[in-house]
């Protein structure tokens, strides 16, 4: 997560990556949609999302052949008594992830249980209030949010 004030878990690597690189950047604070439309559209330069390859929908964009910032996403839990091995393991559980990921709702399809939120820190407040068993979302992500909104667990 980038953060305005700098201080989120990917600031120092993305810095140092693009300062080794040699590459002059600035972070504009927008949503992962209008990231893709805005540099598809050539209004910004570059834009880092979890897709593999978006051209058929932007012709102009160009994926990076393999990854350049791998993310590990798995089902976030404060139980104890909660144990997924499995994917269908998370059928047991209510689950929350986010609304519009395509990945997730493929995963979710036909589960009865499921909440989809749009932001990030919905997903650790549904925990914090026990409203779902587990979230499945980035798990630096997931982590770095718990840290700054003190959760225990």
């Amino acid at each position: 997560m980038i953060t305005s004030a700098g201080g989120g878990y990917m600031d120092l690597i993305v810095r140092k990556m693009l300062a080794r690189a040699d590459i002059d950047y600035q972070f504009v604070k927008i949503s992962a949609r209008r990231g893709v439309i805005d540099a598809a559209e050539g209004t910004i330069h570059g834009v880092s999302i979890p897709h593999a390859d978006l051209r058929e929908i932007y012709p102009t964009l160009i994926p990076m052949p393999e990854p350049v910032l791998p993310l590990e996403f798995a089902g976030i839990f404060l139980r104890d008594d909660i144990a997924i091995t499995k994917p269908e393991d998370f059928r047991e559980y209510s689950v929350a992830h986010i609304r519009g990921w395509k990945q997730a709702e493929d995963l979710f399809a036909g589960h009865g249980n499921v909440e989809q939120v749009r932001r990030p820190f919905l997903l650790t407040e549904m925990l914090a209030l026990d409203r779902v068993d587990l979230v499945f979302f980035s798990t630096p992500t997931t982590k770095h949010i718990a840290g700054e909104v003190e959760l225990k667990g």
